[in-house]
C-alpha cells in the first residue's frame, strides 16, 4: 500500500525463530490430516516442523457443558467425519452445511457419526451447523483441493 505504515506486533509465529527474513509454507505435506510447516530463512536454511493442527477445520473442543461434544475430522482431502456425542445414542442430530454467503448446500439427519463428501465443493470457507437435543454447535472449515 503506497504511503502505508506497518506496525510489527510479533516477529515469531508459535515461538518459532529461524532467523531473519524467514518465509513459511504451510500444508498437509504427508497427507496425515495435520499441518506441517516448512520455513526458509535468509541464510539458506530450511526447517521442517510437524504440528497437531488440523487442515482447514477448527480443532475439536469439548462442548458437553453446552449439551453435546462435536468433533470434525479430515478423513482425506474430499471427506470429513462429523461425530456427535450427546450421551444419548438414540437421538438424531441435524446437520447443515453453508457457504460464506449463507446459502444452504446440504442438510441431513444422522446418529453419532456421518462421513460427508466435500468433493463437489470449490476451494473456500464453509460452515457446519449441528443441532442435537435442543443445542446447536457451529464450526468452520476450509476446503482445499
Amino acid at each position: 500500500i503506497d504511503g502505508g505504515t506497518f506496525n510489527l506486533v510479533d516477529s515469531m509465529y508459535l515461538g518459532i525463530d529461524v532467523g531473519e527474513r524467514s518465509h513459511i509454507a504451510v500444508d498437509d505435506i504427508d497427507d496425515d490430516g495435520f499441518l506441517e510447516f516448512i520455513i526458509g530463512n535468509n541464510a539458506g536454511g530450511v526447517n521442517y516442523f510437524e504440528t497437531d493442527y488440523v487442515l482447514g477445520i477448527d480443532e475439536p473442543h469439548n462442548s458437553i457443558e453446552k449439551g453435546f461434544d462435536l468433533r470434525i475430522q479430515n478423513l482425506d482431502k474430499n471427506t470429513i467425519r462429523i461425530i456427535v456425542n450427546n450421551g444419548n445414542s438414540n437421538s438424531n442430530a441435524n446437520l447443515f452445511l453453508y457457504n460464506v454467503s449463507g446459502q444452504l448446500l446440504h442438510s441431513g439427519v444422522f446418529k453419532d457419526i456421518i462421513d460427508l463428501s466435500t468433493s463437489s465443493l470449490n476451494n473456500g470457507m464453509y460452515f457446519i451447523s449441528v443441532e442435537s437435543e435442543g443445542f446447536v454447535e457451529n464450526r468452520k472449515f476450509i476446503k482445499q483441493r
